[in-house]
Order: C-alpha cells, then sequence, then structure tokens
C-alpha cells in the first residue's frame, strides 16, 4: 500500500518547527502550560 501524506501533513509542514518553537520559548509561551502546549494548540487551530 502506498503511503501519501495529507493536506493537513502539508500545512504542518510549511511551517519550521525549530523556529516556532524558538520563538515560543523567547516569549515565554509554554510557562505554564501543563498539558496542551503551543504547537498542539497551534495544530489545533490550523486544523479547524
Amino acid at each position: 500500500m502506498a503511503h501519501s501524506n495529507t493536506l493537513f501533513h502539508e500545512l504542518l509542514k510549511l511551517i519550521p518547527r525549530h523556529q516556532f518553537d524558538t520563538i515560543v520559548k523567547n516569549h515565554g509561551g509554554n510557562r505554564y502550560v501543563k498539558h496542551f502546549n503551543c504547537w498542539q494548540q497551534f495544530a489545533t487551530l490550523l486544523y479547524a
């Protein structure tokens, strides 16, 4: 069976994860997070 990426996966590949994590770290975005970090929230909002 051939593997194919979803459109959602293709959209997420356009955002450099390392750069996203650096920005979150510089602004303290995950400071008080217990379960739902910034990347997960971003992916959820992108999906919606």
